[in-house]
This record gives structure tokens, C-alpha cells and sequence, in this order.
């Protein structure tokens, strides 16, 4: 498994439990994907099929106690913005971003538009 794969699905799964320890224990987890290429770059299949196998080993498993919102941004400015939009008005749990613009664009918007 790769290292930064594993290291990720920890600090997934413990995100996840943190954010959810004021509150019932969560059966379910929604977490959002978020991702600057787009579906057909091998980079991407990669990425999300180690990334799904390290959120397995740590007993999260898709259609069972997780739900995993999968984005593109498609290197386009204007459709950061709009994912991170909808991934707050979907509510997910955690996001899980692959790269640098993405992640600025989350930490401006989510600042000002963090809900429970």
C-alpha cells in the first residue's frame, strides 16, 4: 500500500471520529473527494483505489458505513468554488483533497461556511 495512501485514510478515519464525538457514534460516514484532474487521468483511478483500499484496512467500507462524494475540478477555477459549495450543502463529514488550489479554495470558503 502507499505510504501517503495509508497516512491519509488515518487522518481520514480520525477526522471522522473526531468530528463526530460530540455526537452520537456515527454508523455512517459521508466524505467528500476532491480532486484537480478529472475521472480519466490514471493518476485519479490510482489515487482513489489506494485510497479506498486504506479506508478497507481501517474497517470503512463503501455502501456499508461510508459514502464517498467523488469530484472533479478539471483544473477549472470556476468548478472549485461550486464542489466545496456542494460538499458543504451535502454536509459530509470530512474533505478529502488531493491538491494545493483545491485545498485553498476549501480553507477560504469553509471558514465562513462551516455548518452542523
Amino acid at each position: 500500500m502507499d505510504r501517503r495512501a495509508f497516512i491519509c485514510g488515518v487522518v481520514v478515519f480520525g477526522t471522522i471520529a473526531v468530528a463526530r464525538a460530540d455526537a452520537q457514534r456515527a454508523a455512517h460516514a459521508r466524505v467528500g473527494v476532491f480532486f484537480s484532474g478529472s475521472p480519466d487521468t490514471a493518476f485519479e483511478r490510482t489515487w482513489g483505489q489506494t485510497f479506498v483500499s486504506a479506508m478497507r484496512s481501517l474497517g470503512w467500507m463503501e455502501d456499508h458505513n461510508l459514502t464517498l462524494e467523488w469530484r472533479y475540478s478539471e483544473d477549472r477555477e470556476d468548478r472549485r468554488q461550486a464542489i466545496v459549495e456542494e460538499f458543504v450543502k451535502l454536509k459530509v463529514d470530512v474533505i478529502v483533497i488531493q491538491s494545493t488550489p483545491e485545498s485553498l479554495v476549501a480553507k477560504r470558503l469553509t471558514k465562513t461556511m462551516v455548518t452542523r
